[in-house]
């Protein structure tokens, strides 16, 4: 199997028997074999570019991360927050990284106002847990990244979700596709191993 980075797929190619013959990637167009078969794990919203008509969530939700350089001698920690800024935060040896779910706001405010206050909110778990290492009150270098449609919003009224088989040799993966688990990592593993078995 090879794998191939930075090759996006531009577009299906899909016979009158109504399975797909090849896969455009640009200025290459891969050929399938009678015997192929194409899992399609990408986000909604190049779902439905790819195949026009697939009904896919239309809102999403913003995620925030922020992560700080920073040296702690470890053990890697995982910490769960109620009623701050940070929601999830990962202590590793070199890096304490924030996430924020369903960041409407906060993707909307700068990373020079956002650090100070997570900092804050860090260094409070920090004595609290008796985590090792210094924890100066001023925040270290931070980098924010943001998702603007990071999850699917699930509202009443949208459609249900499009069937994992949607063409003979054609299935669907993704987070977005699991219809138990918000879209998480779970739900991608979930979503990609019904797509494997559905194609036999």
């Amino acid at each position: 199997m090879e794998i191939r980075q930075g090759a996006r797929l531009r577009g299906l190619r899909i016979g009158e028997d109504e399975v797909v013959t090849a896969l455009e990637f640009g200025d290459e167009t891969l050929a399938l074999g009678d015997g192929d078969s194409v899992i399609l794990a990408v986000p909604p919203w190049e779902a439905a570019r790819l195949l026009p008509g697939l009904p896919v969530p239309v809102a999403h939700a913003p995620i925030l991360n922020l992560h700080f350089a920073h040296q702690t001698p470890g053990p890697v920690r995982f910490l769960g927050v109620l009623g701050g800024l940070c929601q999830w935060v990962l202590v590793r040896p070199d890096t304490v990284a924030v996430t924020v779910s369903a960041a409407d706001a906060e993707a909307r405010e700068a990373a020079e106002d956002l650090a100070p206050r997570a900092w804050a909110e860090i260094r409070a778990l920090a004595a609290a847990f008796g985590l090792p290492g210094e924890w100066p009150e001023t925040p270290p270098p931070c980098r924010a990244v943001k998702e603007k449609r990071a999850t699917p919003r699930h509202r009443p009224g949208d459609p249900a979700p499009p069937p994992v088989l949607v063409l003979p040799n054609l299935a669907l993966a993704g987070d977005w596709m699991e219809p138990v688990l918000p879209a998480t990592i779970d739900a991608a593993v979930r979503a990609g191993r019904r797509a494997a078995k559905s194609l036999g």
